[in-house]
């Protein structure tokens, strides 16, 4: 199964309960939508939750992690192949 497309849409969910954490209160969390699409036209979704107080990813750098995994260098790798898909 090989990849043909990742797709990263950033999304912005607001939160019913305040969520926190330390010093720290989330009231939306900037998360970001994965669709993963391979050449058979198979679909898959995923979801990251970057929460840069912890792990120093942000939305953006997801996003710019997808826009990189989509290049014609990483598509076309097959389920199980390594990195981060």
């Amino acid at each position: 199964m090989r990849i043909s497309s990742v797709e990263a849409v950033p999304l912005a969910a607001r939160l019913r309960v305040p969520f926190r954490f330390g010093n720290i209160v989330r009231t939306t969390s900037a998360n970001v939508l994965i669709r993963i699409t391979t050449e058979d036209g198979v679909v898959g979704y995923g979801e990251a939750c970057p929460v840069p107080q912890l792990t120093a990813e942000t939305q953006e750098s997801v996003v710019a992690w997808s826009s990189s995994a989509s290049r014609p260098s990483s598509s076309g790798r097959t389920r199980g192949s390594g990195g981060h898909c």
